[in-house]
């Protein structure tokens, strides 16, 4: 074994010791972002297992609520602007005699 094939060996056995502390970290970070996306996920879906509702199953449970809140807030709307037109009319026709 020449020196040349020491000098490769030496570099060889560097690269797999920074190549298996690589591996070691992006191991831990796929960890992290599993145990994280499954937080996610039992969060927002619901859980068969525990029976625990998740956010899209109440949402969904609420949506007849919302659409009716929304249906009070668009007529309200509606009659104030009525009223408004309405008293800019008369308002504009007494102004103008």
């Amino acid at each position: 074994m020449t020196q040349e094939d020491r000098d490769k060996f030496i570099t060889m056995e560097l690269d797999i010791k920074h190549t298996k502390e690589s591996v070691s970290k992006i191991e831990t970070s796929v960890n992290n972002v599993n145990t994280t996306v499954s937080k996610m996920a039992q969060k927002l879906f619901k859980d068969e297992e525990t029976g625990e509702e998740g956010y899209f199953a109440v949402i969904k449970s609420n949506r007849v609520r919302v659409t009716k809140l929304e249906n009070i807030k668009v007529a309200i709307i509606a009659v104030i602007g009525a009223l408004g037109g309405v008293f800019g009319w008369v308002a504009n026709n007494l102004l103008n005699k």
